[in-house]
């Protein structure tokens, strides 16, 4: 069994380059405890120039009827700015729903490849 403090889960983090689980982890520290995050799907997206992958994420609490956090939260997380080593968000959409409860919010958010950060300038 590993047993980590904060300062080894920190690292840990930082040592990962699953770009969902960064996002899940940089999300999860922003929302607190009282809420889920969670990756719903991903799958692969591409254009003519660039390359990404699209992760559908569910935010679940445990407080119901608190949609004014949620609507709050996801206004704060689209002018987030993620640390996504060679990766950057290109979109992010948040959807809460009207269906009662509104108890979670479903995100959509896009990454993209950042070769231009990736780009070795010693060559």
């Amino acid at each position: 069994m590993l047993h980590e403090s904060n300062g080894s889960r920190k690292l840990l983090i930082k040592q990962r380059s699953d770009i969902g689980a960064l996002l899940v982890d940089q999300i999860q520290s922003r929302i607190g405890s009282d809420y889920r995050v969670k990756i719903i799907r991903e799958r692969p997206w591409a254009s003519i120039t660039f390359s990404g992958t699209r992760h559908n994420i569910s935010i679940t609490g445990s407080v119901s009827n608190d949609i004014e956090f949620l609507s709050s939260f996801a206004t704060q997380l689209q002018e987030h700015n993620f640390h996504l080593p060679g990766h950057f968000v290109a979109d992010l959409v948040a959807n809460i729903p009207y269906m009662p409860p509104p108890d979670h919010l479903a995100l959509e958010i896009l990454t993209i490849k950042d070769h231009v950060a990736s780009y070795d300038r010693s060559v």
